[in-house]
């Protein structure tokens, strides 16, 4: 059985690989190879409703066996909304930089009937942008006045 010093991930690609050449990987081998490597650990005094969240709706009772991760790192939801919160940005600056350019540039042109690349990102977005709101802001911008 693993132990809490980290998990044995290379032990752990060799179990699978071989156990199983070929075909698909049964999940009750599967946990037992990642405790077995000290990926996951079972947690004394089991399952307790006040300290675990039963993320996978699986209804254990008090007391049940309860396993957590051996490993850590930064966590995957955080890390893919920043970086939708990224591109969210990018498509703004773009959309802004089409807004600023000639009217007639090559991104204003329909690429299917009604669209434009700025109706694309707007779309996208889902920010209730509108153009005529943006002409109004930069006019009130250009005459000084605060919004």
């Amino acid at each position: 059985m693993g132990d809490r010093k980290g998990p044995d991930w290379e032990g752990f690609g060799r179990h699978l690989l071989e156990d199983w050449p070929v075909g698909d990987i049964d999940g009750a081998d599967l946990f037992d190879a990642a405790l077995k490597h000290g990926l996951i650990w079972e947690i004394p005094g089991g399952y307790d409703p006040d300290q675990h969240i039963d993320a996978e709706g699986i209804a254990p009772e008090r007391g049940d066996p309860w396993y957590e991760y051996a490993f850590s790192g930064p966590d995957p939801v955080e890390i893919l909304t920043a970086r939708v919160k990224e591109l969210e940005q990018a498509l703004r600056e773009v959309r802004e930089e089409i807004c600023r350019g000639p009217v007639n540039d090559i991104l204003w042109h329909q690429e299917t009937p009604a669209e434009t690349t700025v109706d694309f990102i707007t779309n996208t977005l889902n920010d209730n942008w509108s153009y005529d709101a943006w002409l109004s802001r930069e006019a009130a911008l250009a005459k000084g006045d605060a919004l």
